[in-house]
């Protein structure tokens, strides 16, 4: 099996990531979203995932990644939910490696507590998306990154525009408080058949 070569831009994601966590007043608009497009296998994917989130991370942001096309079964939104609530758990528990990253905060032996119950979020009378990652954001004092790779999944159905319209109202609920000690960003990945 041979394996295709990748063409690494740590540059330009440095640069990416710059503008990102810490925009100039022309580039602060970023923080409504990004949406990165192009024809499948360019490697949108492997920039993400080996140039893009590290150059964020080394920056400092908690990045939190999803993949809408790692289990086509399951709803957009439970996707999101699954990944938000799997990065809250490694908060919440003592010694693993995300929690260290974090060592500066004022943090229990036992890890980041939150004000909501982890397992209902996503559900029916759970905290919302717009709660958890206003006190995620309180908590870590950083930015937050959520990284939703084939995004357009979330665009057929109800669920999913559902989903959309929450993530912007955490955007809102986080990043328009003007002592925020830091700002959700949602970036967004995506392919059509027809580009």
């Amino acid at each position: 099996m041979t394996t295709e070569p990748v063409f690494h831009r740590p540059e330009y994601a440095a640069d990416m990531a710059q503008q990102l966590l810490k925009p100039s007043a022309l580039q602060v608009q970023v923080r409504s979203g990004v949406f990165l497009s192009g024809i499948r296998r360019i490697g949108k994917t492997t920039f993400l995932r080996q140039d893009l989130i590290p150059a964020l991370e080394s920056m400092g942001a908690l990045v939190i990644y999803v993949d809408l096309w790692a289990d086509r079964s399951k709803s957009p939104a439970s996707l999101v939910h699954e990944a938000v609530k799997e990065t809250l758990s490694a908060l919440s528990a003592p010694g693993t490696g995300l929690l260290a990253r974090f060592k500066g905060l004022n943090i229990s032996a036992a890890g980041l507590s939150f004000g909501f119950q982890l397992d209902a979020v996503g559900k029916p009378g759970g905290a919302t998306l717009g709660h958890v990652f206003t006190e995620l954001v309180d908590k870590v004092k950083t930015d937050v990154v959520l990284v939703i790779d084939e995004v357009q999944h979330a665009l057929g159905t109800e669920d999913g525009t559902n989903l959309l319209f929450a993530l912007k109202a955490a955007r809102d609920a986080v990043n328009t408080r003007p002592s925020t000690p830091g700002h959700l960003l949602v970036l967004g990945t995506g392919s059509h058949k027809s580009l």
